[in-house]
């Protein structure tokens, strides 16, 4: 069999699949244009393991000492068709739930009732009742109370023994 015949390997798509090969990358800089060829390991302990064609903002430029730079594979044709052609797939960040899904919320208080801190919220009851059982025996911050949305289930200064509400 020759060579022409062998199949060729997948392309690579991130920072430390090309590391693992031992491949060149290109780092190219958005502010002179200037693009320089290195090791992939060089850049794995600097950026850690991102995909190709993501802006880094880490390194430093040698010619303009700008940051913002591009890292390309070797076989990028040049960064702008580069950004044409190959788009990352990258996973969209969950959103975190909004303060009102909580039911229960363990709140430290200040002496005129004012909110400082939420300690815990949880849909569960039985979770933040732990954590005031918890924050009760151990903290010596300042007192705390249950509260179910707008309702006091619990509070430090006046019980220590929550009811299931």
């Amino acid at each position: 069999m020759s060579l022409a015949h062998l199949p060729a390997p997948p392309l690579t798509v991130d920072l430390a699949e090309a590391a693992g090969r031992d491949e060149m990358v290109i780092f190219h800089c958005l502010g002179c244009s200037r693009s320089r060829e290195a090791r992939a390991t060089v850049f794995l302990a600097f950026l850690g393991a991102i995909p190709f064609g993501m802006l880094v903002g880490k390194l430093k430029c040698t010619r303009c000492r700008g940051v913002l730079a591009v890292l390309l594979p070797w076989y990028a044709p040049t960064p702008a068709a580069w950004v044409k052609q190959y788009r990352p797939q990258l996973e969209p960040v969950p959103e975190p739930p909004a303060a009102h899904v909580f039911n229960y919320t363990l709140e430290q208080l200040d002496d005129f009732d004012n909110v400082v801190q939420v300690r815990t919220a949880s849909v569960n009851f039985e979770h933040v009742r732990l954590a005031f059982e918890f924050d009760i025996a151990t903290s010596k911050l300042g007192p705390y109370r249950i509260s179910n949305r707008a309702r006091i289930v619990a509070d430090s200064r006046r019980d220590f023994k929550v009811v299931n509400p």
